[in-house]
């Protein structure tokens, strides 16, 4: 839902303008208690389309004048992106799924959430970023897309980087020839915020 801003570029030629009647063509609202009766009104459509609006002005001659052009309201971009599931030290490799609707998708932003490290020189406005998180832990990650029209939209996800078990075990001491037990005592950390499933 952005804003549309309009600017009234009405001429007087017999007079000075003194109203401003505005038909913005659908259902929507004015902004910042505008109202239709100033000559630059802000105004968000509720749905996307194509709009005739209309601009009748009247100077104080008592003429009157008015004028019909098209506004297009662009669909917004859905962002939408999966992450691989991934234990700490491996790489993360996110995947855009984002999807233009009414334009292409020209910029990716991504907010990984947490500190780590970039790798292949992918940078974080790429479509299909590879990662390195520096911890263990949950991270919500942000992508934010915007097409070719100006319309952005984000979503945000959380991704969960599991930490590493730690292999640790006993034995008996024995003589040759006498059996040994082994006892297995690896250990198994949650991550923060996160459950192993």
């Amino acid at each position: 839902e952005d804003t549309t801003l309009f600017t009234d570029q009405s001429i007087g030629t017999s007079g000075t303008i003194i109203t401003w009647d505005w038909d913005m063509g659908g259902v929507g609202s004015y902004v910042s208690s505008t109202t239709s009766g100033s000559p630059d009104p802000i105004f968000i459509y509720n749905n996307a389309g194509v709009y005739n609006v209309t601009l009748t002005v009247t100077d104080d001659n008592g003429c009157i004048g008015d004028t019909t052009i098209i506004v297009t309201v662009d669909t917004l971009p859905i962002a939408n992106f999966n992450a691989t599931e991934i234990c700490h030290g491996d790489t993360t490799l996110f995947t855009d799924q984002s999807t233009g609707t009414s334009g292409t998708i020209i910029t990716w932003a991504w907010d990984m959430g947490g500190v780590g490290n970039y790798v292949s020189s992918t940078t974080s406005s790429s479509p299909d970023p590879i990662f390195i998180y520096t911890n263990a832990g949950t991270y919500n990650v942000n992508l934010e897309v915007t097409d070719d029209n100006g319309c952005i939209h984000d979503t945000t996800i959380v991704i969960i980087v599991r930490p590493n078990p730690t292999a640790n075990f006993s034995a008996t001491t024995i003589c040759e020839g006498d059996t040994t037990l082994f006892t297995d005592q690896s250990t198994i950390i949650l991550p923060l915020g996160g459950v192993i499933t």
